[in-house]
């Protein structure tokens, strides 16, 4: 159970790495609670050692004055968790994902491109890797409906995903294939795309952070968003 001081670090070092993409440094954490920097590095390095954080080291970059690489930190799934804001997606996944299905088959409706663009908004402000890898698949689908007016898109994607034995192997390749796809087409945006594009290494550092059970909920979640795709083009 985590101290009123190692939650506060913790919602603070979350919040960081969501808005930045990046791992976080000690000093920045200090500044944000107004505390010593050798304060922040006690209490992050504790956290990591309740592997709570990922220890990482930049090699381009020094720490002053002691020349030693910058030492960074990163949630682990086991952050998450910690907070709670696993729990109550786990127990409200049914739920996500009957909204999320529907979105798909709505876009028939309310045009693919207007989704796509809801989809990247919502997208931004989730906080919960499950949630975003999740909602990365409904862009991809959105995206290859965009791009192709047939069904053939998502017979391709669902064989692709079947192929494979490994959830998260399974999962990279539907993200991979995707942006290939897409380029092979003339109509896809370029802006569109573009963002897409961005968001891949977010993508793949969240499904990093979900545990063996999730990633197979998502390959599940995947296969049946890809296969509802010709009920959208």
């Amino acid at each position: 159970m985590l101290t009123r001081r190692q939650k506060e670090f913790m919602e603070i070092i979350l919040d960081l790495h969501e808005r930045t993409g990046s791992c976080v440094h000690y000093t920045e954490v200090a500044d944000l609670l107004n505390v010593s920097k050798w304060t922040a590095y006690d209490v992050m390095n504790s956290l990591a050692k309740r592997d709570l954080l990922d220890v990482r080291h930049d090699l381009e970059r020094r720490e002053r004055p002691q020349g030693r690489s910058m030492v960074l930190h990163a949630p682990t799934q086991k952050a998450y968790d910690a907070l709670g804001l696993e729990k109550e997606v786990r127990e409200d996944w049914p739920h996500i994902r009957a909204k999320l299905l529907e979105k798909v088959v709505l876009a028939r409706e309310t045009g693919v491109g207007r989704t796509i663009k809801e989809t990247l908004a919502e997208i931004t402000r989730l906080r919960s890797p499950f949630l975003f890898c999740a909602y990365m698949i409904v862009l991809l689908v959105l995206v290859i409906a965009a791009v192709k007016k047939t069904a053939e898109g998502s017979t391709i994607m669902v064989h692709l995903m079947s192929s494979v034995a490994a959830p998260d192997l399974a999962l990279l390749l539907f993200a991979g294939a995707t942006l290939a796809f897409t380029l092979g087409s003339p109509q896809h945006s370029q802006s569109s795309l573009a963002i897409i594009n961005g968001l891949v290494g977010d993508y793949e550092a969240n499904l990093r952070r979900v545990d063996a059970s999730q990633k197979r909920q998502l390959l599940e979640f995947a296969q049946e968003a890809g296969g509802l795709l010709g009920s959208c083009t």
